[in-house]
């Protein structure tokens, strides 16, 4: 699964979602997106949300909306 910026922008404030993706490749460049996310797409992401926290464990990323 491809992650996309609407996926990302879709957490709420305080919450987490797992991506499970087909390779660690790819789970590595929904890394980069929530990057590209937090830099150019701000007005995109909920009021309350003012970063969000990744982790990627084998090809699975998890992103977490932090609250602000």
């Amino acid at each position: 699964m491809a992650v996309t910026v609407n996926d990302i922008t879709q957490i709420k404030a305080g919450k987490a979602k797992s991506f499970a993706c087909d390779t660690p490749k790819q789970a590595k460049s929904g890394q980069s997106l929530v990057s590209y996310v937090k830099k150019y797409c701000r007005d995109n992401m909920p009021s309350d949300v003012v970063d969000y926290e990744t982790t990627i464990t084998n090809n699975v990323l998890t992103v977490v909306a932090v609250k602000g």
